[in-house]
């Protein structure tokens, strides 16, 4: 009987450290500055996941942070002070705690399957193990607060959470490793890693549809007037 409870027990253990990982993520070797790529990036937001949609249509789409966030599945979210050690605009695996622990398998994150091929390590098409790592930075906790924001795409990639016994996934800022969509890498002061720092970007004001419709009339008038001269 002991036996048979020692086993149900390891196959649980077996099951759950194959269904549940950690983002290992750190900004050493750059840190993060806010748009005038001096102030270091104290408190915000950063989202790690992927994108549904192209890279192009991410960036012709930087100043509509709603769309953005409709077409991002977030697995790992965080919002709070950025710092290490004291420093502002880094972060690591403890700054984000136990918001950096996500599940796999069959779990959803905004509608997209974390794994759909449970029980083995083949790359699917739609689902997130193995997609490429999007880092999105704003410079507030409320998406619509936000005035400033980066995203980068990597060549990292989330691990399949049926690896064992190291299903982690990881992420570096290195410049080499990534790609600045929205945002800069490497354009800012050194803030202390000793290498120029990441910056964001301010986001563009959407002009309401009446003003515009205003200024598409007042233009029209214009030309019709230049044309009657």
């Amino acid at each position: 009987m002991k036996k048979t409870l020692l086993s149900l027990c390891f196959i649980a253990a077996s099951i759950s450290s194959a269904s549940a990982a950690a983002l290992i993520a750190d900004n050493y070797d750059s840190g993060l500055t806010l748009a005038n790529g001096t102030t270091a990036l104290a408190n915000g937001r950063i989202r790690f996941g992927i994108f549904t949609i192209s890279d192009s249509a991410i960036i012709a789409n930087a100043s509509n942070v709603s769309f953005l966030d409709t077409n991002f599945r977030a697995v790992v979210d965080y919002s709070g002070s950025i710092n290490v050690g004291g420093t502002a605009g880094f972060f690591d695996s403890s700054t984000f705690g136990s918001s950096a622990t996500y599940a796999g398998g069959s779990t959803t994150y905004g509608g997209t399957t974390y794994d759909l091929s449970s029980g083995a390590t083949t790359n699917v098409a739609n689902d997130i193990a193995g997609s490429n790592i999007y880092m999105w930075v704003l410079n507030n906790a409320t998406l619509g607060s936000a005035t400033q924001q980066a995203i980068f795409s990597s060549t990292y990639s989330w691990a399949d959470t049926d690896l064992t016994p190291d299903n982690n996934s990881s992420y570096g800022t290195l410049a080499s490793a990534n790609t600045a969509l929205i945002g800069s890498l490497g354009t800012g002061t050194d803030i202390g890693a000793a290498a120029n720092s990441h910056s964001l970007a301010t986001i563009a004001a959407i002009p309401e549809p009446s003003r515009a419709l205003l200024g598409l009339i007042g233009l029209s008038s214009l030309l019709f007037r230049r044309r009657r001269a």
